[in-house]
């Protein structure tokens, strides 16, 4: 699964920047949220990492629509 899902992302990542009108504007949410991910990463906690991995992959899942 997670072979497939390496091969697959880029492209949904491609047109998810295409199709997302609001994209570009998102900028300082994604800094924010990369932040909060590397802090829990350096504080060793992985059920924090994942829980905001979780929130920075929200906008996606919603395109993909993956609950």
């Amino acid at each position: 699964m997670n072979q497939i899902m390496i091969a697959i992302t880029p492209q949904i990542i491609v047109d998810f920047k295409k199709y997302h009108v609001e994209y570009n504007q998102l900028d300082d949410l994604r800094i924010k949220e990369h932040t909060e991910i590397y802090e829990a990463i350096r504080d060793q906690n992985p059920k924090l990492a994942k829980k905001r991995m979780k929130e920075h992959f929200k906008l996606l899942y919603e395109y993909c629509d993956i609950s």
